[in-house]
């Protein structure tokens, strides 16, 4: 079975500039991250929620807000983890988790005066955290939903991001999923957040937990958008490598709950990771691949060591357009390499990467003892 497991090492979310994806070290291993769990106020010391049960998927994550003192519950106990917070709550919320004690600021928008709130709102505004409506409000009352919370949490984080000018806030939805900071409870890009899903968000940012499932910008928009939605957006749906007989679906992936890059389901599809940039645009596309899989069956990129430079690599889009990119370079490298330049560039030009396995299968290890990549550049045809 093949086990391409790309891991981010040093667990950041990156900002993402003109489709280059910038990160830090990346080895071409699952390596160990150690231990990142934030120091919680040991359970004795603070009253549990009543209403939130340790089986809850989001309990660490609001025992986490309660014992750092970013959340209080309500006077009867209660957390009310399942109700939606509105957009004056969550500001408090964020800003004083970020800026404790530092805000200041009062008459900031038709609708915000010298309430409870207006410091936090008048402080974000300041800083460019938040925006009002079209109209000039802010309509604290209203309930908050998903890509108002990324945008807020993203800015507040201080994690600089290039304004997309189709969809504006793809790259505060990039930067979170880049965090693992998307639980899998969001199912769509307009969702009201919950207390819970607030919670876990701030959990994850705050105490840089990694090992939970999350989700991406891509996988949302196939969950909530038609056929023709999709199709304006020129996801790529195949790849063919005629050289090697390949002709094959593609799946998307994002990274595991480990950190690491996702691969396919089904070892007869290619994989392409999204939070890389789409094959064809500017930056370092990355595609996975099995190179077999179980009792000896054969993965999508069994012969992919076969392919040479100058041969060609075509990805189709969901319209039908293929993008026509010619290898240029073939490399191997040991599990544990650094390989930056796999997922990065900054010559302003458009790649596709292929990554499979090679080497050994390592029984003590359970994976390959190297990766292979292939590197590829866009060409017009």
């Amino acid at each position: 079975m093949n086990q391409v497991r790309l891991k981010i090492l040093s667990r950041r979310a990156f900002p993402i500039f003109l489709g280059i994806t910038l990160l830090g070290a990346i080895f071409l291993n699952f390596l160990p991250c150690g231990d990142v769990q934030a120091a919680l106020v040991h359970a004795s010391e603070i009253a549990p929620f009543s209403d939130v049960s340790i089986k809850r998927a989001d309990f660490t994550a609001i025992q986490y807000v309660q014992s750092n003192h970013i959340v209080e519950g309500y006077s009867d106990g209660t957390y009310r983890p399942d109700n939606p917070i509105n957009r004056a709550e969550f500001t408090k919320i964020v800003i004083q988790s970020y800026f404790q004690d530092q805000a200041r600021g009062s008459e900031c928008f038709p609708d915000v005066s010298m309430e409870w709130y207006a410091k936090y709102v008048c402080f974000g505004k300041d800083r460019a955290f938040i925006a009002g409506y079209p109209d000039g409000k802010f309509y604290p009352a209203n309930d908050i939903n998903f890509v108002e919370v990324s945008k807020i949490l993203v800015n507040a984080s201080g994690t600089p991001v290039t304004p997309d000018p189709l969809v504006w806030y793809k790259p505060f939805v990039d930067q979170l999923a880049l965090a693992n900071a998307i639980p899998v409870s969001i199912t769509s890009f307009t969702k009201k957040v919950t207390r819970g899903e607030m919670a876990e968000m701030i959990y994850r940012l705050r105490a840089d937990i990694r090992d939970k499932a999350s989700k991406t910008h891509a996988q949302l928009v196939i969950e909530n958008s038609s056929p023709q939605e999709q199709a304006a957006l020129g996801l790529p749906v195949r790849l063919k490598i005629p050289v090697i007989h390949v002709d094959s679906a593609i799946e998307y992936v994002g990274l595991t709950p480990e950190g690491a890059v996702g691969i396919p389901i089904d070892p007869d599809n290619a994989a392409w990771y999204d939070l890389s940039p789409r094959p064809g645009d500017l930056g370092s596309a990355v595609i996975t691949g099995h190179v077999n899989w179980f009792y000896g069956a054969k993965g999508v990129f069994e012969n992919l060591s076969k392919v040479k430079p100058g041969d060609r690599i075509l990805v189709q889009d969901i319209q039908g357009n293929a993008i026509s990119f010619a290898i240029r370079e073939i490399r191997n490298f040991d599990a544990a390499a650094v390989a930056t330049d796999v997922f990065s560039s900054n010559d302003g030009k458009a790649h596709l990467n292929l990554i499979t396995c090679e080497g050994v299968w390592d029984k003590r290890a359970q994976q390959y003892t190297q990766r292979l990549v292939v590197f590829a550049e866009k060409v017009d045809e």
